[in-house]
């Protein structure tokens, strides 16, 4: 069911208000790890068929799902050579304009509250909304209003689930409340759920799958950057180079390299005072212990 607390203002026109499309998937939900992660992607519709296209175009005739977990070496399928031009594209350009925000919950931290620690549900909903609000504060503060379409990947979630109004409501009254947050608007007051699975899907939501399939891909990575737990040569190469962006991020705006300040973030969450904070990478702890195997490099240095 759809919230009621929608944010709408009449006397600002419809037609100046910039419009997004905002795909949210997940990584670590089994946890097997200590972390669980909430990535969202913010594409603007101004450039949302152009990126779509590209897309497809490093596709390369591939018509299979793109998914991290899928991943192996020595294989004939194509899927790695695509992923990694997909990561390249994105990294090389999308990520200009395609904003990208990833909210790590620690889930083993004593700041973590407890209801919580004991409910999956309320983790995830939880989760899910800091990481889309975070990035509407981080990303759009100067847009003053913003117009939201959400699509998530399609889940099998308990019936008693209240993601959806959670989400719409809680974001209603967030950004209401804040002035470092646009105001949100929701036109359609829904949350979509699309396969990630190309085969799976409607002709008129396959545009829709392919930019899960995407931030499906970022958040993986991500999520072996922080516990190097995947093996592969070919995620090991996909989560060093997402780890090669996190890192330049950190830096002051004026020292990064990479020009990704407000466009590509990543927060740890809680620290001991229940605050957000810079998440260490296994990934980095390998790269400069000389004790530890060397790490593969097959990713072309950006």
């Amino acid at each position: 069911m759809g919230s009621t607390k929608q944010l709408c203002f009449p006397f600002i026109p419809i037609e100046d208000r910039k419009k997004y499309y905002v795909y949210h998937d997940e990584s670590g939900t089994d946890h097997k790890t200590p972390y669980e992660l909430h990535g969202a992607l913010f594409v603007p519709q101004d450039k949302w068929h152009y990126s779509y296209c590209k897309l497809n175009e490093n596709r390369n005739g591939f018509i299979k799902r793109i998914h991290y977990t899928e991943l192996r070496d020595n294989t004939s399928s194509k899927l790695a050579t695509v992923t990694k031009d997909w990561m390249n594209l994105y990294f090389s350009e999308l990520a200009d304009f395609c904003f990208y925000k990833c909210f790590v919950i620690n889930t083993k931290s004593p700041s973590l509250r407890e209801n919580m620690k004991q409910d999956s549900n309320k983790l995830y909903n939880f989760g899910s909304l800091e990481t889309i609000y975070s990035g509407l504060c981080w990303f759009y503060k100067s847009l003053g209003e913003i117009e939201i379409l959400l699509y998530f990947e399609h889940l099998d979630k308990p019936k008693y689930d209240n993601i959806e109004e959670y989400i719409l409501d809680q974001l209603a009254n967030k950004s209401r409340n804040n002035n470092k947050c646009p105001d949100v608007f929701v036109p359609d007051s829904n949350l979509h759920f699309i396969s990630g699975d190309p085969s799976k899907v409607e002709d008129q939501d396959q545009i829709h799958c392919e930019f899960l399939q995407l931030t499906d891909l970022l958040t993986a990575a991500i999520n072996n950057a922080l516990v190097l737990k995947a093996t592969q040569k070919i995620k090991i190469d996909l989560s060093k180079l997402v780890a090669k962006y996190i890192s330049d991020t950190k830096l002051q705006p004026w020292l990064q390299a990479k020009k990704l300040h407000r466009k590509f973030s990543i927060s740890g969450y809680p620290d001991k005072n229940g605050n957000c904070y810079f998440v260490p990478l296994a990934i980095e702890q390998l790269k400069n212990n000389p004790y530890a195997v060397m790490l593969p490099d097959f990713i072309n240095s950006q």
